[in-house]
């Protein structure tokens, strides 16, 4: 049995200002979101014998959360607060799995998982299961089926409307259901000669459950989303899919060097309140990844050393948008983006290249690593994402992040 206590923590806080054309600052949103989590977890694993194991445990989550999101709005002139909860929150997950050596070849792996969460008493029990079948010790097919649910980001259930008649606001979302997934997936794997790997994996997941507007037929989905909480009421009526073919090869650590190079081609797609399947604003189409690294002893006297070169490389489609409508944003004098064609349009490819060096120190009683990593080394300008700007009436693009040098120095006992 292993049983383990952690504790974890997040502080989010976004505040913005813009200028007037009398000089004077206006605030335009205010959000600060404070989270922790503690989580006991315990797990009984026992063989039986050859043929017989069991895993099984459960582990428990306090949330603990502080959440305000404030925006302005041009109608009423004001900053209207959408979101201000504090309080705190359970979480209770449970699983059994059983694996079971058929013969020398076929191999069973079953079990159920249960997740509760405390907050609106939503309960999923979830059943999965995968099959593998070894045609000798370096060949296998496998098949998995599971089915896994997803609570929302907390902010989501505390959204409020707006005040009417001096009548206090209501949370929108206090008992959205959870988000379900059917996971399907079919594997080959195949070990090759000098210590290599290769696997491809068929795959396809169902989304259920999916929040979407509830009060009117429109594109937004819960899957979009990327930052801040939606404002406006929500439904688990929205639907989703994600499918694709995926190759990973492999060479794990010889001599020093190892690396991986993961391939795959898929869609990802959804359907808002609307009835419509769009693009997700993921569905890249395509992503390559390569890591690689290589280690080499350097030891003089009695001085244990070790240096380290590693590399990432990350190349794939770029994130969709809903289409800027530019006469309607000039006329109107602020963004306005053609729904119609929600998500059809395709930003350029993400690329980036990291790269890290490292001194590793081995000492009787600790160990020293001195290291350099270098993100996004070729300064590449990924553009996150597109908007209007009422000032130049044009399009403007914002970038993600360019090139940051980390330095580090970690001493572990």
């Amino acid at each position: 049995m292993k049983t383990v206590a952690a504790f974890s923590g997040t502080s989010n806080s976004d505040v913005a200002d813009q200028y007037q054309p009398n000089y004077t600052l206006r605030r335009q949103w205010d959000e600060d979101h404070q989270q922790t989590k503690f989580t006991l977890s315990s797990v009984l694993s026992h063989k039986f014998n050859a043929r017989h194991y069991l895993r099984a445990g459960a582990y428990a989550n306090v949330l603990n959360y502080d959440l305000r999101q404030a925006n302005w709005d041009d109608t009423d002139e004001q900053l209207v607060q959408e979101i201000q909860h504090k309080g705190t929150t359970e979480t209770f997950n449970a699983f059994a799995q059983w694996q079971y050596r058929a013969t020398d070849k076929l191999t069973l792996n079953a079990g159920a998982h249960a997740f509760f969460f405390f907050l609106n008493n939503k309960t999923s029990i979830e059943p999965r299961a995968a099959l593998k079948y070894a045609f000798s010790e370096k060949q296998s097919l496998g098949f998995g089926y599971g089915l896994h649910s997803q609570m929302q980001p907390l902010g989501v259930y505390f959204t409020q409307n707006k005040p009417v008649n001096g009548e206090p606001s209501q949370n929108l979302n206090p008992n959205l259901g959870l988000t379900k997934a059917h996971h399907f997936v079919l594997s080959f794997d195949q070990s090759l000669p000098g210590n290599l790997h290769l696997k491809t994996e068929a795959y396809y997941q169902d989304l259920r459950n999916v929040p979407v507007a509830r009060d009117a037929a429109n594109t937004f989905s819960m899957l979009n989303l990327v930052e801040d909480y939606p404002t406006e009421a929500l439904a688990n009526t929205g639907r989703g899919r994600n499918y694709g073919f995926e190759v990973t090869f492999e060479q794990f650590l010889t001599n020093g060097l190892y690396f991986l190079l993961a391939s795959s081609v898929y869609e990802s797609e959804y359907r808002g309140s609307d009835g419509i399947w769009r693009n997700t604003r993921f569905n890249g189409n395509y992503a390559n990844s390569l890591v690689a690294g290589k280690e080499w002893a350097w030891e003089r006297g009695r001085k244990n050393r070790t240096f380290g070169l590693n590399l990432k490389l990350t190349q794939m489609g770029g994130l969709r948008e809903t289409p800027l409508d530019l006469a309607a944003s000039r006329v109107k004098g602020e963004e306005v983006r053609d729904e119609s064609h929600a998500f059809e349009s395709q930003l350029p490819a993400y690329f980036r290249l990291d790269v890290g060096v490292r001194l590793k120190r081995n000492y009787k009683a600790l160990t020293t690593t001195l290291s350099l990593d270098i993100q996004n080394t070729t300064n590449r300008k990924n553009i996150y994402t597109q908007t209007y700007d009422k000032y130049t009436f044009e399009p403007r693009y914002y970038y993600q992040t360019p090139l940051i040098p980390i330095l580090s120095y970690k001493i572990e006992f």
